[in-house]
């Protein structure tokens, strides 16, 4: 390009221009909304799609080359692009697999021990059924002590949640005091199996606008045969989970389910 600077078209002018950009902006500029650099992650998605065209451009014009070097060239970095892509694939895509089958290492934000398959399925069903018996304005609420994120709710939930996590994602907007204020009451349903009684659950719920509570057999209330966890008729339930009508929305729910049960 440079050397035919003179004569260069606006669709070369424009790659150019968009992949420099993109370069610049995500070498120098990250993003603070929360501590993974998105902004760089994502960015460089312009400067790779140009890169993709030029490399057409590229392998085009060496393998109708006559030197055998440039054709050699071309070969090794497809296998060694190939490969690395076919073995990230692979990392990625059976990960929840070589958990379950293999020594590989464990990420505890997703299973703590190697059920993960067993565990997910049972995950789905439990938010697949919610998912019939709740209003789509119901509002659900896991344990928002995470590692990173509640997998499971985001994938399978598809309902509004009261706190993500203990932060509850102020960093795209809502007030941190409002948070701050309420996020301890959320963790202590959760991790303090003795903060609540079973007959104090509605209340909490109302007062927090929580209609549904998702219990996990990785929460700490779950453990304890005496929390509020037992002595409450669950919603819906599994080996790895109950889900609890709670608050204004118990009512509502039980009379669903009691209408379907008679249908």
């Amino acid at each position: 390009m440079w050397r035919d600077r003179r004569n260069l078209k606006e669709d070369a002018l424009c790659t150019l221009v968009l992949a420099a950009t993109s370069v610049m902006i995500c070498s120098f500029v990250s993003s603070a909304v929360f501590s993974g650099n998105d902004l760089g992650w994502r960015g460089f998605l312009p400067a790779q799609f140009v890169l993709l065209l030029w490399g057409t451009d590229f392998i085009g014009g060496a393998f109708l080359s006559s030197a055998p070097w440039k054709r050699g060239l071309v070969v090794a970095t497809l296998v060694l692009g190939v490969g690395g892509s076919c073995y990230s694939l692979f990392k990625i895509r059976f990960y929840p697999l070589q958990s379950d089958v293999t020594s590989t290492k464990l990420y505890e934000w997703l299973s703590p021990d190697r059920n993960l398959g067993a565990r997910t399925y049972a995950l789905r069903g439990i938010y697949d059924e919610l998912r019939s018996e709740t209003d789509p304005r119901a509002i659900f609420q896991h344990n928002p002590e995470t590692a990173l994120e509640d997998l499971f709710h985001g994938i399978y939930a598809d309902r509004q949640v009261a706190a993500e996590g203990l932060t509850c994602s102020v960093g795209y907007g809502g007030d941190p005091a409002l948070c701050k204020s309420r996020i301890g009451a959320i963790s202590d349903l959760f991790d303090k199996p003795g903060a609540y009684q079973a007959n104090q659950i509605d209340d909490v719920c109302e007062r927090l606008s929580i209609d549904i509570l998702v219990v996990k057999d990785t929460d700490k209330v779950w453990r304890d045969p005496e929390s509020w966890v037992w002595r409450r008729t669950p919603l819906v339930t599994s080996r790895y989970a109950k889900a609890f009508a709670c608050g204004p929305a118990k009512r509502s729910a039980w009379a669903r389910m009691n209408r379907n049960e008679q249908e």
